[in-house]
């Protein structure tokens, strides 16, 4: 039911505009001036950290899983995705119940970038890190600095997107990793360990053999 009505909601958004207004432009605000240290939450239950993200450079897809232009971006966000092998792409959804429909929104496009949500509801209000959302979907381009160089909003095509991580290639500071067997893991983001669990309880001994009857 939950898909169903993502898909309802996202045809009457699209209808009337999307809810970014504008098809593509940039945001005329001041860009945030410290390294960004957000802390973001995955559908499994994990979380990532963008500080832990520093030495390489890390696209922040905001996005909204009813708004159409949200939607129509999944496609050429994926292709970037899969080409830009040197950024990590987060595809954030910010709205109420985002937990959920963060959810929703990754069991039906399964992206290949990862999907995950603001809890606070900080990035939504404009009083995140990351400053004033102009609308979804918005695009933050983030350096191997952890600083924001770039933030465009609406509809933005592969070449856009490939243009705003020129721009933060161009500022340094990229950590060169050593080569990975599997690509996808090299875009993973590095999300904190998760906790621990509680230490299985000793197993029985097993019974001694009985000796053999045949043996003096």
């Amino acid at each position: 039911m939950l898909r169903s009505l993502l898909f309802s909601l996202a045809l009457l958004t699209a209808s009337c505009g999307g809810a970014g207004g504008d098809r593509v432009g940039s945001s005329h605000g001041a860009l945030p001036d410290r390294p960004i240290d957000l802390t973001l939450h995955t559908v499994g239950g994990g979380t990532v950290e963008l500080a832990d993200q520093r030495g390489g450079l890390v696209m922040l897809f905001v996005l909204a899983t009813y708004d159409g232009l949200s939607q129509a971006a999944v496609r050429p966000v994926s292709r970037f995705t899969r080409d830009a092998e040197d950024t990590v792409v987060l595809g954030v959804v910010v709205e109420p119940n985002a937990a959920q429909f963060a959810d929703v929104y990754q069991s039906t496009f399964r992206p290949p970038y990862t999907v995950v949500y603001d809890d606070t509801g900080t990035i939504a209000l404009g009083t995140s890190e990351l400053g004033e959302l102009p609308g979804v979907p918005t695009f933050y381009m983030i350096d191997a600095h952890g600083l924001v160089v770039d933030r465009r909003s609406g509809f933005l095509g592969e070449h856009e997107l490939f243009a705003m991580r020129d721009r933060a290639r161009e500022r340094g500071g990229i950590v060169a990793s050593a080569p990975s067997a599997e690509p996808e893991q090299a875009r993973a983001p590095r999300a904190a360990p998760a906790e621990s669990a509680e230490p299985a309880e000793p197993a029985e001994p097993a019974d001694e053999p009985a000796p053999d009857a045949g043996v003096p």
